[in-house]
């Protein structure tokens, strides 16, 4: 125990005593709460628009229509087409709308009209312009003809809660970004440490101790696996916290959220990221130096972005055998806690065998470490 304690604290020295590296962790999860935050109320300024009335000409505008218009305050002009579709172009304009002559009398002998709505698509005040006024004509048509009302009362007819919105957004968002921010905490950290040692030859110096190769290894595992948990915590607290933010008026509420899931979040996370460490650490003790591991880890990261993504294309029910798959049976947990529909069982499952797996790999860098083709290979 005395030997697996100093090989931890090794680790842990070299890291919080390295700035850079420690920046290299802990910068991220800052960097994405004030990135996603700017960009969620950037893209909420752009899709106000302006806020002043836009420019709209029409052509033989019916009168029962021009009060409408006037309701959204909107000042209805005319202008030439060819002038009209120039200023629309150059975003001096918003909408021409042109109107058939006899579109009320056709309109009401259930005849066939077309109204056209020229905008421009790359401004969000024409494009505004435009929605506002084909739902306005589209439901004084509707004022004439009447002959089917749909959700025409004042019920509410939308019946997913604020809740339900929620666990749908972030059950299909959140794994895949998780997976992703466990996957490059490992990367930042794990190369370095093994890799690295044996590019300097430091790691010779650890080997000719005492120290049982086992006791190293699981060293090295345990304190590289805390330092990317660590990592992937200050990733995913500045993702959850800007999340609202970004997601504008989507109806995200995180208080739906409990201490309950993101206890189960952490203990799923925990033990995926133990594997992730022990996959990452065998390669870098494969690898002659940080780029080979760097460049060996590539596809795994493929691997882990298509596993994640799984979810959202393939909807697969929690079994046994799913459990016993690493990786994706996390996957699977992330996405029923943060669905409000998580399976205990199949958790239970997830976290055990993920530390089953742990520990083979931490027997497979400990034989590894006992080879001395692998470890003073050039």
């Amino acid at each position: 125990m005395k030997q697996l304690l100093a090989v931890i604290k090794k680790e842990f020295a070299r890291f919080f005593k390295d700035k850079r590296m420690l920046a290299t962790v802990l910068l991220p999860g800052v960097l994405i709460y004030f990135v996603y935050s700017f960009m969620g109320s950037g893209i909420g300024s752009q899709m106000q628009g302006s806020g002043e009335p836009p420019v709209v000409y029409a052509e033989n505008l019916p009168e029962p229509l021009a009060p409408v218009f006037e309701s959204f305050g909107w000042e209805i002009q005319t202008a030439n087409r060819e002038t009209a579709f120039e200023e629309i172009k150059q975003g001096k304009a918003d909408l021409y709308m042109a109107f058939p002559k006899d579109f009320i009398k056709d309109l009401a002998t259930v005849k066939t009209q077309n109204v056209s709505l020229y905008y421009n698509s790359a401004e969000v005040d024409s494009s505004t312009a435009y929605t506002v006024a084909l739902a306005a004509i589209t439901a004084f048509e509707d004022s004439i003809i009447n002959l089917v009302t749909v959700n025409g009362g004042e019920e509410i007819y939308d019946l997913a809660t604020e809740k339900d919105v929620t666990g749908m957004i972030m059950s299909t968002v959140i794994p895949m970004v998780l997976m992703a921010l466990l996957f490059s905490g490992c990367m930042a950290v794990a190369p370095e440490s093994i890799s690295g040692e044996k590019e300097r030859g430091t790691i010779a110096t650890l080997l000719v101790t005492p120290i049982k190769r086992g006791t190293l290894a699981l060293g090295k595992v345990l304190s590289l696996s805390a330092i990317a948990c660590l990592s992937a915590l200050s990733s995913f607290l500045g993702l959850i916290l800007s999340f609202p933010k970004l997601m504008g008026e989507s109806g995200i509420d995180m208080n739906v959220y409990g201490p309950t899931d993101y206890l189960l979040i952490f203990a799923v996370l925990l033990s995926t990221v133990l594997v992730i460490t022990g996959i990452i650490a065998a390669i870098s003790t494969f690898a002659k130096s940080v780029k080979e591991a760097t460049s060996y880890s590539a596809p795994l990261m493929i691997l882990v972005l298509v596993i994640s993504m799984l979810p959202m294309f393939v909807t697969l029910p929690q079994t046994l055998a799913l459990a016993l798959i690493p990786l994706y049976n996390s996957v699977q947990c992330f996405g029923s806690v943060f669905a409000f529909t998580p399976n205990p069982v199949y958790i239970v499952i997830t976290i055990c065998s993920n530390f089953v797996y742990a520990a083979l790999l931490v027997i497979l860098v400990a034989k590894m470490f006992a080879s001395e083709k692998i470890m003073f290979s050039k």
